[in-house]
């Protein structure tokens, strides 16, 4: 396998080094060996029940053996890092360096919240609307008075960004995908074409997912700023309720990557095309 040509990383060859054995295999082999020698030492008081221990004893070292050679043949140590690092991939883009700080007009972005370069304290809010009864031509007038109801009993200054992106018809598909085995046959034909005309009518029609966010800012000079951030944006969601209108605050990566979005216009509301594609950590 060695002879001048480059083994590609995906075949995951290994050299042989000893035995017929990989370094993998053998570092697994000393390591199963020295428990066993520990789990001996450590029982060995129990040796004078005779025949039960040297069985009970024979039992746990398979069972131990078995479990290492299982945990090196399957890999099982590459899939638990594997799953923590899918667990952990959020946190890699919450830490910004200091050029994505001035590139980003920001001085520093904590959990709920961030400083921009002239101290003010912010927080994102992505607004959805649950029900129809803004869309509801019988509420017009209900959704005006509220509407200006609520602009006039801001507590601080707010932006309102709108970013709308292709909609993503996949996460609806393999939903329904995941069920369509359950119907007769007849009914799948039917299923699958009327997911296919929908995906083709978004493509053709270009079809956008539209995203509203909310900015919420508290001067450099208020008086525990942060404490006041937090007190005016739940009273800001509060308001926004009674205008049919949710507030979700951002937190975490999800504020960190909206910012990214917001700044770049890039992604999917910055979160789906970042979160496994981009680190930045200090």
């Amino acid at each position: 396998m060695n002879e001048g040509y480059e083994i590609p990383p995906s075949l995951k060859y290994e050299e042989k080094i000893f035995a017929g054995l990989t370094r993998r295999q053998l570092v697994y082999i000393i390591t199963a060996i020295a428990v066993c020698v520990v789990f001996i030492k450590f029982t060995g008081s129990f040796a004078i029940y005779g025949k039960y221990y040297k069985f009970s004893l024979i039992i746990c070292l398979c069972l131990i053996l078995t479990f290492f050679i299982a945990f090196c043949q399957f890999r099982i140590d590459d899939w638990l890092i594997t799953v923590k690092n899918y667990i952990l991939r959020g946190k890699k883009i919450n830490r910004f360096d200091k050029e994505m700080l001035n590139f980003l007009s920001l001085r520093n972005v904590k959990y709920d919240h961030y400083f921009n370069v002239y101290g003010d304290a912010c927080t994102i809010l992505k607004l959805y609307t649950l029900t129809g009864d803004r869309s509801d031509a019988k509420n017009a007038g209900v959704v005006r008075d509220r509407d200006t109801d609520f602009l006039n009993s801001l507590p601080c200054s707010i932006q309102l960004i709108g970013y709308s992106s292709l909609f993503d018809i996949e996460k609806y598909v393999s939903l329904v995908i995941g069920g369509v085995h359950l119907l007769p046959d007849e009914q799948q034909r039917l299923m699958i074409g009327h997911l296919n005309h929908i995906k083709e009518y978004c493509k053709d029609e270009k079809i956008k997912d539209k995203s509203v966010y909310m900015v919420i800012k508290t001067p450099v000079n208020s008086l525990n700023q942060v404490e006041k951030l937090d007190i005016d944006t739940k009273t800001i969601i509060s308001g926004l309720s009674r205008c049919f209108v949710v507030g979700e605050r951002l937190t975490g990566a999800a504020l960190t990557n909206t910012l990214l979005m917001i700044s770049c216009g890039v992604g999917r509301d910055g979160i789906d095309y970042l979160s496994d594609c981009v680190t930045m950590e200090d």
